[in-house]
């Protein structure tokens, strides 16, 4: 997933886009009950969001 989510913020808009979200905390919330890659009722791991911080990070400081 985090090389997935790599080649899809490289291009644009969705590198703008993320970046836009600055600091933010990022959490997939859902109501499917889905609590390993987001957060269902303020339960879950919140896996996919961690990955896009990483993702963001990696934007700003010019790694990818």
């Amino acid at each position: 997933m985090y090389r997935i989510l790599r080649a899809k913020f490289l291009k644009e808009p969705q590198r703008s886009l993320l970046l836009k979200t600055g600091n933010s905390h990022l959490e997939e919330t859902n109501y499917w009950h889905d609590t390993f890659w987001g957060v269902y009722n303020g339960k879950g791991e919140n896996h996919l969001g961690r990955l896009l911080m990483i993702v963001r990070d990696e934007l700003k400081e010019g790694i990818i």
